[in-house]
């Protein structure tokens, strides 16, 4: 808890903290759960607009442990973030107006991770064969890359790295979308996601929210990031995706207000769930 002043400061927000109980600075001694509060704090601001305010509330709660709501002023109004914090149980984001709640295990969504599933070895590309549009990595002859069969667990805001890519023809995406054989224009709001989250192709043509930069904007799933494979004339001599990485048009960036000039353009913090 001493570092969220500190984190809103440099994103430019307002914290309000109140009524911080002992419970709670117990609690989040568990790995697990700490992450967790980070992970819902961390949300609140990059959904709110650089100058606004997230509110934090802490309580005892009657069976122990602790209570914690996390409200924002940022673009969804729907949901405010209420976990309840012990060591044997996390319950995680409900709807402001909600009242049933979900109960999951004692690692919450956020805390679960995806290993490596293997590597490999980078291939230097031919002439003319890696397009470097939107600064892409080419890859390095003889370095490992780590390769990923699966992604974090999806929650109703999971966190993950924007990156900017072209889908449209002669664009550094190389072949058509995968979802649906086709180019997209730059100025449309499209994305690919990486291998474990576009699940098979389950996502194609569906639409993800997208909450960064204290705005959101809705995108449709095209195409995959292939966190299996990379370094070949089928992935542009690219290396293989993070197993994290919502890889979007141009057109979801401006709708989120990043300036090109901005050190954030390219690779940046945000939160998507499913719309």
């Amino acid at each position: 808890m001493p570092a969220v002043r500190p984190l809103a400061h440099k994103q430019q927000r307002v914290v309000e903290l109140s009524k911080l109980s002992q419970s709670l600075q117990v609690t989040v001694e568990e790995p697990a759960s700490r992450q967790a509060l980070s992970n819902l704090i961390e949300g609140a601001l990059l959904r709110t607009q650089v100058g606004g305010k997230v509110e934090i509330v802490s309580a005892a709660a009657p069976a122990g442990g602790a209570l914690v709501v996390i409200d924002d002023d940022g673009p969804d109004m729907h949901y405010m973030a209420v976990a309840y914090f012990s060591k044997t149980t996390t319950i995680q984001k409900l709807s402001k107006w909600q009242s049933k709640v979900a109960f999951q295990s004692t690692t919450s969504v956020e805390a679960q991770t995806c290993n490596p599933s293997g590597n490999i070895r980078g291939r230097k590309a031919p002439a003319d064969q890696c397009n470097q549009e939107n600064d892409s990595d080419c890859c390095k002859q003889g370095k490992l890359y780590p390769i990923y069969r699966c992604s974090p667990a999806v929650s109703g805001h999971t966190k993950a790295i924007l990156t900017i890519n072209s889908f449209a023809e002669g664009g550094d995406g190389g072949a058509p979308s995968e979802c649906d054989n086709k180019y997209h224009p730059d100025n449309t709001p499209v994305v690919a996601l990486s291998t474990g989250w576009y699940k098979g192709g389950s996502r194609c043509l569906n639409y993800i929210n997208i909450y960064g930069n204290g705005n959101s904007v809705k995108a449709k799933v095209v195409d995959e990031c292939d966190s299996t494979m990379g370094c070949d004339s089928d992935h542009d001599y690219q290396p293989p995706c993070d197993n994290n990485i919502v890889d979007a048009s141009k057109a979801v960036w401006l709708a989120l207000g990043v300036d090109e000039s901005s050190s954030d353009w390219g690779y940046m913090d945000i939160y998507w769930s499913d719309a």
